[in-house]
């Protein structure tokens, strides 16, 4: 009995697969140095490929807004996991073209999350949404202070991924 050989590069078996595409409204936009893309060189996310991601949710107030108001959506981390990004410094871009580098060591497995909802809703660029990178500014004394606040980037459109 003849046995056939079939060669298969080890690079071909580890090949991470594309992200999915987007059905709705592009919402959020990733690249740099990632791993998982779904458009060319970036990964694109709409509503529902953020709301597939585990969700966070915390209330708080916050310098912009007016009394409690409960933020949910899931981490930056979890966005950064799904799209397999190196670790390098993260650049977080606006619509109006405000942009900010990603203190490391404000960037936790927990926090920031990249809010979705807010009250439970999803927000329109008109209320400062439709993402919102925002931290837990009264449960932790850590989080009131200039740099986090400079940091939470509402409108948020893009998360650029630079590796050292």
């Amino acid at each position: 009995m003849a046995s056939l050989a079939c060669w298969v590069p080890i690079s071909a078996l580890a090949q991470t697969p594309a992200l999915a595409m987007p059905q709705g409204t592009v919402l959020l936009e990733a690249d740099g140095a990632i791993h998982r893309r779904n458009a060319g060189t970036t990964a694109q996310f709409d509503l529902a490929m953020l709301d597939a991601l585990p969700q966070t949710s915390f209330s708080t107030t916050t310098i912009w807004t007016e009394g409690m108001v409960s933020f949910s959506g899931p981490t930056l981390m979890s966005v950064l996991d799904s799209i397999e990004a190196e670790p390098g410094q993260i650049t977080a871009i606006a619509a109006n073209e405000y942009s900010i580098a990603l203190s490391p060591d404000t960037v936790d497995a927990s926090y920031p999350i990249l809010a979705t909802r807010k009250n439970g809703l999803p927000f329109s660029l008109r209320e400062s949404g439709p993402i919102w990178l925002i931290y837990p500014f009264d449960s932790y004394e850590k989080y009131r202070n200039d740099l986090i606040y400079s940091q939470s980037v509402w409108q948020l459109i893009q998360l650029r991924v630079n590796a050292p």
